[in-house]
Formats: structure tokens, sequence, C-alpha cells
């Protein structure tokens, strides 16, 4: 008799945990980057060498590079922009947006290839899933696209609006917002390729990833599930 009220016991608290579990395992709604000055703790326009800001328990970084590709993807060289008056470029026109100045001759503070290929790296200090994204000045030079490198494999080259694929579409109606899906990962590259690509980046939307150990609770609440079935019967 004593062994059965210790397995009921054991039972019933496996079923709490489990319950826990799954409580604990809801999804996080999206987390909203939005690149202004107030936001990133800096002063509007100027150049930095680096920017950072942390939203929800997310923590990002932000520098800007010069790139070096084939033209369809493939990244050969990458170096980071750094020294005065040369970096992240900071305004709040439109709300706030990023841009890239890689250069002290004359340089648009867009994210184009004026003076080398430019791109700007976002990298968060956990894994993330990438949402949406919203440019500024995109689609204004109809030879406008845009290229993306996750954790250093460029999924997505010379893209646009008119495009299509499994990682990636712009919002209905719209040239400079896009939706992503299925991609993860800790370091997001957008950069641009030849004087044909200038934009901005206005705003980003990304959600924590579940960790290993929310997953092992996620798997315990399941199994509660399961005990608490068999005590019924």
């Amino acid at each position: 008799m004593h062994d059965g009220y210790q397995e009921k016991v054991m039972k019933r608290k496996i079923l709490a945990a489990g319950i826990c579990g799954l409580m604990l395992s809801t999804p996080v709604s999206a987390s909203i980057l939005d690149f202004n000055s107030a936001n990133l703790g800096v002063s509007n326009n100027q150049v930095y060498n680096s920017v950072g800001m942390s939203v929800d328990g997310i923590n990002l970084s932000i520098t800007a590079y010069t790139i070096t590709s084939n033209g369809s993807g493939a990244i050969s060289a990458l170096t980071q922009v750094t020294g005065s008056d040369l970096g992240v470029d900071v305004r709040n026109n439109d709300g706030g947006s990023l841009g890239v100045k890689s250069s002290l001759k004359r340089d648009s503070v867009l994210l184009d290839g004026h003076f080398g290929d430019e791109g700007l790296l976002f990298n968060f200090d956990q894994q993330v899933r990438l949402d949406f994204i919203d440019f500024d000045n995109f689609g204004v030079n109809p030879g406008d696209h845009f290229n993306l490198t996750v954790d250093g494999a460029t999924l997505l080259s010379n893209f646009n609006s008119s495009d299509s694929s499994i990682y990636a579409a712009s919002t209905a109606g719209s040239e400079d917002e896009f939706n992503f899906y299925n991609l993860t990962g800790s370091e997001f590259l957008f950069w641009a390729y030849h004087d044909d690509d200038q934009f901005r980046i206005d705003r980003m939307e990304v959600s924590a990833v579940a960790e290993p150990a929310l997953l092992s609770l996620f798997s315990l609440g399941f199994a509660g599930l399961f005990l608490s079935a068999k005590l019924r019967k």
C-alpha cells in the first residue's frame, strides 16, 4: 500500500512538471527592433563604428562592412568599416533608419556600391528567427535588390519584391517590406551589390528561439499529459 501511495505521488509530481513545461513553452511573440537614435542610445545624424540595442531580453550589436563577392551571392571577403566618421549611419528621418558610410569621400550613407558593396551585420546574442524587415528608399531605384547572408551562408541574392523564395516574400502591395520564413540564426548580414542597389534599414522583427532546456520541459509536458490519461483509466 505504501508503494502504491508513493507511485501516485510521483505521478502527480511528473504531471505538475509536465503542465508547467507546456505553460513555459508558449511561443514568444515577435520583438520589434525600431532603429531610431533613441532606441539605439546614440545621437541623431551621426556615424558610429557600431551601435546596439536590447529588446525583450534579446541583445543586438550592429556593425558596417564592405563586401567582395562574385555577383551571385558568394562572399570572398568582408572588411569591417571603422574609423572616424565611418561605419553605421543613424538618422531619424521617417521614424529612424540605418545606413553605411564607408568612405570619407562623397558618400550617400545608403547601403550601396559607390565605394565598394556595403552591408550591415546584425549580431544577436542568441538564436533568433527573422520574421520581417522594413527598408527605406528601397524600390525608389527600379534596380534595388538586397542580399541576405545568415550565419555565413547567403540565402537570398539580388532579391526584390518581384522575386519569390522559400525564405522570403514582399508584403502585399509593398516594395520595401518583406516577410521571412524559416530563417534562424544569430548573424544576419544585409548587403547591397553595385550601384544598382541603394537603400537603408528602418525596422526589423525577430522571435527568440526556444532554448534546449525549454524544449525538454515541452517534452516533459507531453509526458505529463500521457501519465494523466493513464491515471484516469
